[in-house]
């Protein structure tokens, strides 16, 4: 993760993401594939790819309409309690990218949960998150035959 002052100069506009660099998220999952302890569960939670541009409850990841590629800088705006909001600066995986860095590590194909909210209450308008993930889990264990090099 890093964090930047905003290019724009906005007081509260910071941006921070996940690594663009494709080798060093490689690199990194396959550390993390080292150090987990055979059988143990690895978990990966992040943004859900395929809501891009939805415009959840407190969050809104990507801008409506928009295409976006692996590695792209995809704008990421939090609603804080206050009513407030940060702008923030993600980098878009695609969910096969995120499969293919887990297995590329040796991690066994990924199982993936997207959970809902709940509805709230009975009215018709119900929030974009109890009908679309807001974000997703990636599960794995670690190889159950760990040789040491």
């Amino acid at each position: 993760m890093s964090s930047d002052t905003c290019p724009h100069g906005r007081a509260g506009v910071t941006r921070t993401g996940t690594d663009p660099d494709e080798a060093r998220l490689a690199a990194l999952t396959g550390e993390i594939h080292r150090v987990v302890r055979p059988g143990a569960p690895f978990v990966l939670a992040d943004l859900n790819p395929e809501a891009t541009g939805a415009r959840f409850s407190t969050l809104r990841y990507g801008e409506p309409g928009a295409v976006y590629a692996d590695g792209d800088t995809v704008p990421t705006t939090l609603r804080r309690l206050s009513g407030t909001t940060v702008t923030t600066a993600c980098h878009y995986r695609s969910l096969p990218r995120y499969q293919d860095l887990l297995t590329g590590a040796g991690f066994p194909a990924p199982d993936l949960d997207l959970p809902l909210a709940p509805p709230q209450g009975d009215g018709a308008s119900q929030p974009a998150e109890t009908r679309l993930a807001p974000y997703m889990i990636l599960s794995a264990r670690g190889r159950s035959d760990r040789r040491t090099p």
